[in-house]
């Protein structure tokens, strides 16, 4: 029988200035216990700006290191865009959004989905 899939909100309508960012809430993945994980990340961008949005790993939810790919997507318009993601092996997750356009505000919801 597969894993239950769950879904946490992880930021909600945070507004971010034109040129600044934001972190998520952060994730315990050992509170999912997934014996085979697999990680989605919906999100929602709202305003003129565009987005950049960054994955950080964590093994004590202090020392933070950027997801070994980079960026998840750069340069993402408003509406609505879905990614699956591999994080490296962690405890703790979180993810960065940058508003990478320069000029305009944005507002980023991000739902994470364990499986």
């Amino acid at each position: 029988m597969p894993n239950p899939i769950k879904v946490v909100t992880i930021m909600d309508a945070e507004a971010i200035l034109a040129s600044a960012n934001s972190d998520s809430n952060v994730v315990d993945l050992d509170a999912f216990r997934p014996e085979q994980a697999r990680f989605g990340l919906q999100v929602t961008i709202g305003g003129t700006g565009t987005a950049k949005i960054q994955v950080y790993v964590s093994a004590d939810n202090s020392v933070w290191v950027e997801q070994g790919d980079g960026d998840v997507v750069a340069g993402l318009a408003a509406g609505n865009a879905y990614y699956e993601l591999t994080p490296e092996l962690c405890r703790y997750l979180k993810v960065n959004v940058l508003e990478d356009g320069g000029a305009n505000a944005i507002t980023a919801t991000l739902t994470f989905v364990v499986q």
